[in-house]
């Protein structure tokens, strides 16, 4: 079980999503070794992941060229700000049940290069940032707390 979960990406959809903007934006080559490039170049801690499961590298690239074809740099970067919305709305669900008066708020959400959505996390006066990943796993951490 703990194998599995140092296995998993983190924010992978917005990580699909700002790799296909950056391409589509440049007008890159989509070929899967220059799409990995990119992605090993913004996301190192990733290598590993795709080194152990590279059939999980197909899937992403396969994610990512369907994507750029159906869809213009305009669209992309909508969906983006549209997923940051989704991520930040499904935080406070998650939170809904940690029985706290605490809530996520979207610190920062400009589309630049590899930066993914920053959120802030408020209870009172305790205060936390992280990205969505880091989020997910905090309030997980909350709701073990509380079941102790």
């Amino acid at each position: 079980m703990e194998q599995q979960e140092k296995l998993k990406l983190s924010c992978v959809k917005e990580k699909k999503m700002l790799i296909a903007y950056e391409i589509s934006h440049t007008n890159m080559i989509i070929t899967s070794k220059s799409v990995k490039e990119l992605w090993l170049e913004w996301y190192p801690d990733d290598a590993t992941y795709f080194d152990m499961l590279p059939y999980k590298w197909d899937t992403c690239y396969n994610w990512i060229s369907k994507y750029i074809n159906k869809h213009d740099s305009k669209f992309i970067c909508e969906a983006i700000k549209k997923q940051h919305i989704r991520q930040r709305r499904e935080l406070n669900k998650k939170l809904k049940y940690t029985n706290t008066n605490a809530y996520i708020i979207l610190i920062k959400s400009n589309i630049k290069r590899n930066q993914l959505a920053k959120y802030l996390y408020v209870n009172g006066a305790e205060k936390r940032t992280g990205d969505f990943g880091s989020m997910v796993a905090y309030v997980k951490s909350l709701k073990e707390i509380q079941k102790k």
